[in-house]
């Protein structure tokens, strides 16, 4: 089962597609800073009938207090700090954001309390252990990670937060401090969208291109360091799941064919008897790999003396795979509401047969 703990849960957040394909085999555990949110009905929560739903009233971080703010225009802001003066004379690209922080600053309606760590949630919720966090705590975002430390490196397989370049709070910890520290947990940068902010006044006639200053960020666990979580075996599959659904069958073939027959031969291979449909789903995918589903491996460097060998010797291959209209790997895919990544299989192959094309000779 999947564990999906959402840190920032009042207003609607991303299911990823792997979980929405295994919603009945997903818990999810959501919290955010409202004291009244826990009772209101949820867009995301009451569309997909998840496997059981933890909502939880708290304001995530390090222990230390943090501050919920409430207004017209920001109906809920909760955060382990306070907005950053500074920050709200410069001008956001987006028409208003000004207008509303500002708003926020001299309503001065806020409500301080103790946050609570990451940790105590877990302990506090029957599903165990988090898959994957997504946060959107306002600044808070290396006090909550800093102070679970133990659950990211022990079962964590992807975090999806917000960051920020330049700080809109308090002593804030930026994206660089964030970045290192979750190298230091074992995980790897896997996709970035920033916007564009100016530091500068508006002013009519002059461009305004601006830099990056806050967006969200994708980190996944680098595949070297499966063998060291708490249930190796278990968080491979999960992990080759999930990123089939991302489209990214690179890193679940990996996965696959690499990572889970290294952990069986180490004596990680007991699993249960009735098994979860997402773990049948992954051993499927890996049985097709196998097979050679996804293509045919190409040499890391060709020279004017090996290309003609090596295409003669592959040849039979390479027209099995440029007359294969669907491979039975994009048709499973496929059968599985997978849909785009059966796609990017299918135009991925097609490159390969090009590109080997080169090396006829």
């Amino acid at each position: 089962m999947f564990n999906y703990y959402v840190v920032g849960a009042a207003a609607d957040f991303p299911v990823p597609l792997a979980i929405e394909r295994f919603v009945n085999e997903t818990n999810v555990v959501a919290i955010d800073g409202r004291p009244d949110w826990t009772a209101e009905k949820h867009e995301t929560l009451d569309r997909l009938d998840f496997r059981s739903v933890r909502k939880v009233q708290a304001i995530v971080g390090s222990g230390a207090p943090g501050t919920f703010y409430t207004n017209l225009a920001y109906r809920h802001v909760s955060s382990t700090r306070d907005f950053d003066t500074d920050f709200l004379n410069w001008t956001y690209l987006r028409y208003g954001m000004p207008l509303q922080l500002k708003q926020l600053e001299s309503d001065r309606r806020k409500v301080s309390e103790n946050s609570v760590t990451l940790a105590s949630i877990v302990e506090g919720a029957d599903c165990g252990a988090p898959d994957l966090i997504y946060a959107d705590v306002e600044g808070g975002e290396f006090d909550l990670l800093s102070a679970a430390v133990d659950i990211l490196k022990g079962s964590v397989l992807r975090i999806d937060l917000e960051a920020q370049f330049v700080p809109m709070f308090q002593d804030q910890h930026l994206f660089d401090e964030i970045l290192r520290l979750m190298r230091s947990c074992g995980f790897l940068l896997s996709a970035s969208t920033f916007g564009l902010w100016t530091p500068f006044e508006r002013r009519s006639n002059l461009p305004t291109k601006g830099f990056p200053v806050t967006g969200h960020a994708e980190f996944i666990k680098d595949p070297r360091l499966i063998a060291e979580m708490n249930d190796p075996l278990r968080a491979a599959l999960k992990a080759a799941v999930l990123h089939v659904g991302r489209g990214d069958l690179l890193y679940a073939d990996h996965m696959l064919t690499k990572v889970v027959p290294d952990l069986v031969k180490s004596g990680h291979n007991r699993l249960p008897k009735d098994m979860p449909e997402y773990m049948k789903f992954a051993l499927r995918c890996a049985k097709l790999l196998e097979q050679g589903e996804g293509g045919f491996a190409m040499p890391g460097r060709f020279s004017k003396q090996n290309s003609p060998a090596w295409y003669a010797q592959n040849r039979r291959e390479i027209e099995r795979v440029r007359a294969t209209a669907e491979t039975e790997l994009e048709r499973f895919l496929r059968e599985n509401g997978f849909d785009q990544t059966a796609d990017d299989a299918k135009a991925f192959r097609q490159q390969s047969v090009q590109l080997a094309d080169r090396h006829r000779g």
